[in-house]
């Protein structure tokens, strides 16, 4: 992968990608700074001071790179600075171009070289050791998080077997991505949470069909629905009569919903209150397979309000 994809990848946050592109993205990039800092403090533990061995001893003399050789040492630590961007680590990248400008020749304003830099080798490993400290610390603030193969489709394809709810009302499009990528990140009490709003829009619809939502539309329309089945049908409303088949297959489902969440939630003038947050991969999934089923049959067969009303009467 060549660096201007791999760049493109660090800084579009926030989005998925595979195993794969990891690698490409850390792997060789970080083994290649590893690499050239290790060489580079191999030049500064080898390195001779000039002339007569003995002397540059007996006269204190450190060790020092001459121009072309602290020029060779700008373009490795340039491309150190460049590799630390592309992996993401942009303050350690900081430190490094610092530096670099530190050993970049001085110029004047016609950008003619005017003084060409050197430097004493023990200097240089120090640089070193504060550049390989700075990429450690900000290394740690960098978190990735692996999502399990059987779940990936959770976040890569959150509306799947929502597609007919959807079509029919797209407002509930943030609740079911919400739920979707909640499983797969494994918040399986905030993935239960989002779809249980999904489901209680469809029991909103279904009461607003029905006439019984009451002044907080809302779960407490379920045992207002579960008494109309229970009506003679002598006492039914026209809108009763024309939807009860309908109404007969929902109030279960309805039910079953309710039953699926009742020992993690409580019901409090009409609003869900939480016990406990704590759901199992298992009981989440269930519970979000029965909304759908559920959905399903309302986006399919619920009429709206009018067409209910006349066929009714009809």
């Amino acid at each position: 992968m060549c660096a201007k994809n791999q760049l493109s990848l660090i800084i579009q946050s926030f989005r998925l990608i595979s195993w794969w592109d990891m690698q490409e993205i850390g792997l060789a990039n970080f083994q290649a700074v590893m690499n050239f800092l290790c060489t580079i403090q191999y030049k500064c533990q080898t390195k001779k001071p000039a002339g007569d061995p003995d002397a540059a001893r007996w006269m204190g003399q450190s060790p020092k790179f001459n121009e072309q050789e602290t020029d060779d040492l700008r373009i490795e630590f340039q491309l150190i600075a460049t590799r630390l961007e592309v992996l993401g680590l942009r303050t350690a990248a900081k430190v490094v171009d610092h530096y670099v400008r530190d050993l970049t020749p001085l110029q004047d304003k016609s950008g003619a070289v005017v003084l060409k830099k050197t430097q004493v080798a023990s200097e240089v490993l120090a640089r070193t050791h504060e550049i390989l400290r700075a990429i450690h610390a900000e290394s740690e603030t960098v978190l990735f998080l692996s999502i399990p193969r059987e779940d990936v489709e959770w976040y890569r394809a959150p509306f799947t077997d929502w597609e007919a709810m959807l079509a029919r009302w797209l407002e509930l499009k943030g609740n079911i991505e919400e739920c979707s990528k909640c499983v797969a990140l494994e918040r399986y009490g905030a993935a239960v949470f989002h779809v249980l709003l999904v489901a209680e829009f469809g029991v909103i619809k279904v009461s607003e069909l029905f006439e019984v939502e009451g002044d907080r539309p809302g779960w407490g329309a379920v045992d207002r629905l579960h008494r109309i089945t229970l009506k003679p049908h002598k006492d039914r409303t026209a809108v009763e009569v024309a939807n009860f088949d309908l109404l007969s297959k929902l109030v279960p489902l309805m039910q079953a919903i309710k039953t699926s969440w009742r020992h993690k939630l409580d019901h409090v003038d009409n609003q869900i209150v939480w016990l406990d947050t704590d759901f199992s991969p298992k009981v989440a999934k269930e519970i979000i397979s029965a909304v759908q089923g559920f959905m399903r049959i309302l986006a399919k067969e619920l009429p709206e309000p009018s067409a209910a009303v006349e066929s009714g009467a009809d």
